[in-house]
């Protein structure tokens, strides 16, 4: 893994379409659940040395365990990635948007944020909170996804800057 910290953030001007195909990217699995994007160390003085909590987990050949990335939204302080594994998803295969959000309404990925501000998450590159689609946190997510802006407590699309699945908002 690379020693550069300088986290860019997919290009998020693009137009998509829903039968544009996409390509998730790696990821490696910490001790204690978050996921470290590829190219990233942690190396900072938030996590200090003897806090073994964000150490990569190795797979039986000794190399990082790898988890499978997608971000899909860019919002006010984090950006949201869904999250698989091999069993979900073949990295050298490209898929299209309409399937993953398919398969993410579906529940079938997990959703973590790279907060901007928390910890040097941001810069280090560790994606936390991660859960299931079902979990309350994400009840936002199901509502953007589900319901037009004028439904009751709708409010996730105030702070949205990108979305990649934006062609499937109703409106």
């Amino acid at each position: 893994m690379s020693e550069d910290t300088n986290y860019e953030p997919p290009h998020k001007k693009m137009k998509y379409s829903e039968d544009m195909y996409v390509q998730f990217k790696i990821g490696y699995m910490t001790k204690i659940g978050n996921i470290l994007l590829e190219n990233k160390n942690i190396n900072d003085e938030e996590y200090p040395e003897d806090d073994n909590d964000n150490i990569l987990v190795l797979d039986t050949f000794n190399k990082p365990l790898e988890m499978y990335i997608l971000n899909f939204q860019s919002v006010e302080g984090c950006e949201l990635y869904l999250i698989a594994d091999k069993s979900q998803i073949n990295i050298s295969n490209n898929y299209t948007i309409t399937y993953i959000f398919e398969n993410f309404m579906n529940g079938k990925y997990l959703i973590g944020t790279l907060h901007y501000y928390y910890k040097n998450n941001y810069k280090n590159g560790i994606i936390t909170d991660i859960s299931v689609l079902e979990d309350e946190p994400n009840n936002e997510l199901i509502l953007h996804y589900t319901h037009n802006k004028d439904t009751h407590n709708n409010v996730a699309w105030r702070t949205i800057k990108w979305d990649l699945f934006a062609e499937f908002v109703p409106r």
